[in-house]
């Protein structure tokens, strides 16, 4: 009987199904990635649209707006400075956060008690908490690491001005008033900012023109960006576009360590004065951020907008006209 011969691949042959392997590859890669990209940025604009109906929901009870940071005037009235309560607390019960919102206290927020040191043992836990709602997948921020515990940080962060730093120059806010009043080049107002409460009919440019909250990009290490419960990290300002490649301004009197530049981040100690910090809106989605405006809306903003374009979508009652194109 005649034994059967069985041919096997030849070299070439073996190199050139390789080869077809890796084109296929390199031909579905781009498509896999863009199709996860796509999966996060959708993820992304959700949480945002949560965020939005929590602001809006606040308003509708209490027929205002959350302060976007509230504080002793003077900061130095009491050890520490504090209590601080940034936005996010006040949303905690409009946003399905009802056991955060049942442990929270706006009392001690944070830096508050006799000694600056008390709200630890209250709000202490919450700060190293991290809801899906208010992480980016895309961004997935790193801890702070805290002495005691491992803080965390979050996507996302309120605007407080359209063309200035963090303090405006007539908030109730006497803590380096001066600094403020020099340093501060805002001529407009956003919706938030410190220990202020505006509304719904002061928003005279239109609710679905006007940018409540943003993307932000969390530092690394020590630097406070992106601190959710941290009165130097949960803000930003339109004082320069999307993913500006000009470093954020951090307080120079800050350590070093509280400003930890990174290509994604990248900050400088350039801000003389607290309230002159300045932190631009910032994601890890390719080309530009989302940010949900007060309507509760939700737009994806490119790198390359016109800055006054960009500025006037922070503004309240500047009265600029801004094209549906650019309202997109």
């Amino acid at each position: 009987m005649a034994s059967l011969c069985r041919r096997a691949f030849t070299l070439v042959e073996l190199l050139v199904v390789i080869a077809i392997i890796g084109v296929l590859i390199a031909l579905l890669l781009p498509a896999v990635q863009a199709a996860r990209e796509a999966a996060r940025r959708t993820q992304c604009k959700n949480n945002l649209k949560q965020i939005g109906l929590a602001v809006q929901m606040y308003h509708d009870a209490k027929r205002k707006f959350p302060s976007g940071l509230t504080c002793l005037p003077g900061l130095g009235s009491v050890p520490g400075g504090g209590p601080f309560n940034t936005i996010w607390p006040f949303l905690f019960p409009f946003i399905e956060e009802n056991g955060m919102a049942g442990r929270y206290s706006f009392d001690l927020g944070y830096g508050g008690g006799p000694t600056g040191n008390e709200y630890d043992a209250v709000n202490g836990p919450l700060f190293e908490m991290s809801p899906a709602t208010f992480l980016c997948p895309a961004d997935a921020p790193e801890k702070y690491p805290g002495q005691l515990r491992k803080l965390t940080r979050w996507s996302y962060a309120a605007c407080f001005s359209p063309d200035g730093t963090m303090v405006e120059k007539d908030a109730n806010f006497t803590f380096e008033k001066s600094c403020i009043k020099i340093k501060n080049p805002a001529k407009k107002r956003a919706i938030f900012n410190v220990n202020l409460q505006r509304n719904m009919r002061q928003i005279l440019d239109g609710a679905s023109k006007t940018i409540a909250v943003s993307e932000i990009v969390g530092g690394t290490e020590g630097d406070v960006r992106g601190l959710w419960w941290y009165h130097q990290g949960a803000f930003y300002t339109h004082l320069r576009g999307p993913n500006s490649s000009i470093p954020d301004s951090v307080w120079s009197s800050y350590p070093p360590g509280y400003c930890h530049s990174t290509p994604s981040a990248p900050c400088a100690q350039t801000a003389s004065c607290w309230g002159a910090t300045a932190y631009s809106a910032r994601s890890k989605h390719p080309g530009g951020v989302q940010a949900v405006r007060a309507d509760g809306s939700v737009a994806f903003y490119p790198d390359q907008i016109d800055l006054a374009v960009w500025q006037a979508l922070a503004s309240i009652d500047s009265g600029e006209v801004i094209s549906a194109g650019d309202a997109q």
